[in-house]
């Protein structure tokens, strides 16, 4: 029988955790940086759009050090931020929370290295 690599990359898609998109948003909410990588969110409207329910829903949590986990629509969304900028990670909400975390602690982490501490 012929070895199908079809079938080999649908059990890997399974497998892998996925993320559905990165944001940095200002204060205010407007966009700093964002990538879309889900065919679902490409289009300029759509990702527009989850920005906008996302900074609705992540400004309730206004505090000093602010991070949080939330669902929204069919998305797990992880979140940190400054006083200057908002950082936020998007999954599936079927994604386990904790990678999708550890993205999020990768890219603030990451970003305080290349601009020497200072997010704010």
């Amino acid at each position: 029988e012929a070895w199908d690599a079809s079938a080999t990359m649908d059990l890997q898609d399974l497998c892998l955790p996925r993320v559905a998109a990165i944001l940095i948003l200002d204060a205010d909410g407007e966009r700093i940086a964002c990538k879309a990588f889900t065919p679902r969110l490409q289009s300029a409207g759509a990702l527009k759009a989850l920005q906008s329910r996302i900074f609705g829903r992540s400004k309730l949590s206004v505090g000093g050090e602010i991070g949080d986990i939330f669902i929204l629509d069919a998305y797990s969304i992880v979140f940190k931020g400054s006083s200057d900028a908002l950082f936020y990670v998007v999954g599936d909400s079927a994604e386990n929370e904790l990678i999708i975390q550890a993205v999020l602690d990768a890219l603030v982490e990451t970003l305080a290295g290349l601009l020497g501490g200072q997010l704010d």
